[in-house]
Parts: C-alpha cells; sequence; structure tokens
C-alpha cells in the first residue's frame, strides 16, 4: 500500500480539494441525525509544530467527561502534546456540497490548548492524549461513542478538517475490509488499487485528515485515519483508497496500559463493547433518543 499522509504545514480556510462536502452537507438519511451529534466531537489538531492532525473527543464507560482526544500516533511525531492546540466546531454555516465554490467560514468555535500522552501504540497507528483542562460545561461539543468489536459494518464515515479546511465529511457504502498495511492492522476503504473498490461515494480525505474518526452507522468510532491514496480530481475524488487504524487494535494494543485504551476509556473495567456518544451539554447518550439520531499522505498535513 502507500505510505503514511504527509503532515500539513500552512494550509487551511478553502485549501482542500473541491470534491470536499463540508461537514453540514446531507450524506443520507440512515446517518444524518448522528452526524449533527457526532460532528460535535472533531476537532481540528495543531500539532505546535508547524503541522496539523484531525481528532476525536471520545467517551468512556465511566461518562465522566474526562477529556480523552484520540488521533493517529503518526501525529506524535516530532511532537509535544503539551503544544497541541484543539479546535471543535469549526463548522460552515452555508455548507458547500462538492462544488467549486468555496465554504463560508465560522469565527464562533471552542479552543483548548495542551495535553498529556496516555496511550500510543504503532501496531494500529493511535495516539490518546488527554487535555489539561475539563470541557467547560457551557461548551456544545460531543463525547463521541465507540465499538471495539472489530465487526465490519454496512458503511462508513470519517469527519475531519483535510488541509486544515473547515469541518469535511466523506463516505463510503462498502464494508471496509480488514488488512494489514505494512504492519499496521488497518480498516481498508477500498479504491482501484487496492480491494477492488471505487473509493468514496461521497467526499475525500487529503493531507490533515491524519488521525480523523471513522464512525459506523450507529455513529461509533471504529477507526483513526492512517493513510491513503484518495484525494480530489476536479469536483470528483480519484476513487482511491484510504486506510484506517483499527479501534478493536488499539483497545487491546499490546497489553500495557500505555499501549492500549481499554483502561482509559473503560476504566471501571465492565468488559463492554460498545459506547454511545454522550452530549456535553445534555449528558445523555444521544445516538438512542429515537429518530436521533481522512499507502500516501492522508493524515497528516502543514499549517
Amino acid at each position: 500500500m502507500g505510505q503514511v499522509h504527509q503532515l500539513l504545514d500552512t494550509r487551511g480556510m478553502n485549501d482542500s480539494g473541491d470534491c470536499n462536502y463540508d461537514v453540514n452537507c446531507p450524506v443520507g438519511a440512515d446517518f444524518d441525525a448522528k452526524k449533527d451529534l457526532v460532528k460535535k466531537a472533531v476537532a481540528l489538531l495543531n500539532l505546535g509544530n508547524g503541522y496539523l492532525c484531525s481528532a476525536v473527543l471520545m467517551n468512556n464507560t465511566q461518562r465522566d467527561k474526562t477529556p480523552y482526544l484520540l488521533t493517529g500516533n503518526h501525529c506524535l511525531e516530532n511532537s509535544d502534546p503539551a503544544l497541541w492546540s484543539v479546535r471543535f466546531n469549526w463548522v460552515s454555516p452555508a455548507p458547500d456540497c462538492g462544488t467549486e465554490e468555496e465554504s463560508e467560514d465560522l469565527q464562533t468555535n471552542f479552543t483548548m490548548s495542551g495535553a498529556q500522552l496516555r496511550a500510543n501504540n504503532s501496531r494500529s497507528d493511535f495516539a490518546l492524549v488527554e487535555l489539561y483542562n475539563t470541557i467547560p460545561e457551557s461548551w456544545d461539543v460531543t463525547f463521541a461513542g465507540w465499538d471495539r468489536t472489530d465487526d465490519a459494518p454496512e458503511f462508513s464515515v470519517g469527519i475531519h478538517h483535510p488541509n486544515g479546511d473547515i469541518m469535511k465529511i466523506c463516505r463510503d457504502d462498502d464494508r471496509p475490509v480488514v488488512e494489514n498495511a505494512l504492519g499496521t492492522e488497518v480498516w481498508l476503504i477500498k479504491g482501484v488499487s487496492a480491494g477492488g473498490g471505487n473509493g468514496w461515494e461521497i467526499g475525500t480525505t487529503e493531507s490533515g485528515s491524519s488521525g480523523s474518526p471513522l464512525f459506523d452507522p450507529e455513529g461509533r468510532v471504529i477507526g483513526h485515519l492512517y493513510a491513503g491514496m484518495s484525494f480530489c480530481n476536479g469536483t470528483e475524488n480519484n476513487g482511491e483508497y484510504d486506510v484506517y487504524g483499527r479501534f478493536g487494535v488499539s483497545w487491546e494494543g499490546n497489553a500495557t496500559a500505555q499501549s492500549r485504551l481499554s483502561d482509559w476509556l473503560d476504566p471501571l473495567g465492565t468488559g463492554q463493547t460498545t459506547s454511545d456518544s454522550m452530549s456535553n451539554i445534555l449528558s445523555v447518550p444521544d445516538n438512542q433518543l429515537s429518530g436521533e439520531l481522512a499507502i500516501y499522505p492522508n493524515p497528516v498535513a502543514s499549517q
């Protein structure tokens, strides 16, 4: 497969390709309501070294709002989490859905700085950090749910900040495939040169999408972007593949707290295999409410 997505530097608003869909674009009635909740868990991650990744705020079985942020292990390269800053809810108020038009900016968002590394592993390319500060009660953000069963979902959705741009979304209607990408345990979004697929049905990923979450149809995190070859050809994507480190593998790690997610996201040792998303404001599992409900550099981008 290709190589790890390059870290992005000196990029930002409207620097992603024209085939990208803003996160507020419709991606299907079977996911749009869930998307409106889980997009509030996704963040643009400034690594403090001139590079950018994407990340997601995670829920845990204690549901105590511990501010755990999940991203890619390769985002740690030459980077100190103590210098990181995260920006939530950077979403266009007038979404552009795969056209040459520019997205409108939104100045209102939530930003926080500084984190401590809790666990990481190159086996599935994950890094889990804990923000130094708790999430203020007034912030309209979400703690994302997860599924560690390692079962392939019917379809999958990625939410991310390609090239440091305002939040975007992509969707693949094929089941992802379990693969080993040069030693990294991944989900393969099948493309023309790997897996015999056609890539994303909607959108793409790019540099800067690294570390961003892959969601299943229930809006639960099942992976984190590692690498790929997808990008835009004008307003269409190139039909190529992406690979995401598998959450189920990250859960087990190498049987130490510093190499796996289980100790941090299941501090009570419940053994549960899934967790629902939780709104910071409502503090309820919104995904259960009736009717509610980014190998070639794909991952990192420069700022």
